[in-house]
């Protein structure tokens, strides 16, 4: 284990310590009270916020919003295809996650034709990375009638199932394996290096 991994070990288990400390101190109030719950005036404490004298804030008295993320925009196909450069490609990575297998479909056959979009590559690649997840078949259709973008099927099924996604690869050329293994490194790094130590062999 590096000298950086002992930090956040050491980080991580001062952050337990500190949220249980003051559970681990509090005595119930007696009679006469006590140092350890008492309040400023002395008297013990009324309600379940009380630690050491202080006033804890409640769930209910944190201003609205702390801790709630925004929800992100929702984007249309056209504005996908209305943008240009790194602004589509970003709206693209918005539209996916609700876009269905046809709407994919769509989407790479536009984007396929667009010959004069620098970032058709990695247009492409989004799409097909969504669309293995919720079609694998007709993700590798288009990327093989195409003849862009297999290895990212690849790459995106070795994320799912890797041991299947690597029992396929075996009958293909070692750009493929080697997309194979990233993904899989990206969901069990465990068993992409035993595949890379195996390899060594």
């Amino acid at each position: 284990m590096s000298r950086c991994h002992v930090r956040i070990c050491y980080a991580l288990l001062g952050l337990g310590l500190g949220a249980g400390l003051p559970w681990l101190f509090h005595v119930e109030p007696s009679p006469g009270g006590n140092r350890f719950n008492k309040t400023a005036s002395g008297a013990a404490p009324t309600g379940p916020g009380d630690r050491f004298g202080q006033r804890l804030p409640a769930a209910a008295e944190k201003p609205a919003g702390i801790g709630v993320p925004a929800p992100l925009p929702v984007v249309t196909m056209a504005e996908v295809l209305a943008a240009e450069g790194g602004a589509r490609l970003e709206k693209l990575a918005l539209w996916l996650p609700t876009a269905s297998s046809a709407e994919c479909a769509m989407m790479f056959a536009i984007v396929e034709a667009d010959h004069e979009t620098r970032s058709r590559i990695n247009e492409n690649d989004l799409i097909l990375r969504h669309w293995v997840g919720i079609d694998r078949d007709a993700a590798f259709r288009a990327a093989r009638q195409t003849g862009s973008g297999e290895w990212a099927c690849y790459h995106a099924w070795a994320r799912l199932d890797p041991r299947a996604a690597w029992q396929e690869a075996l009958s293909r050329d070692g750009y493929i394996q080697a997309r194979v293994i990233g993904g899989i490194a990206e969901s069990d790094p465990r068993y992409a290096r035993e595949l890379l130590d195996a390899a060594k062999d």
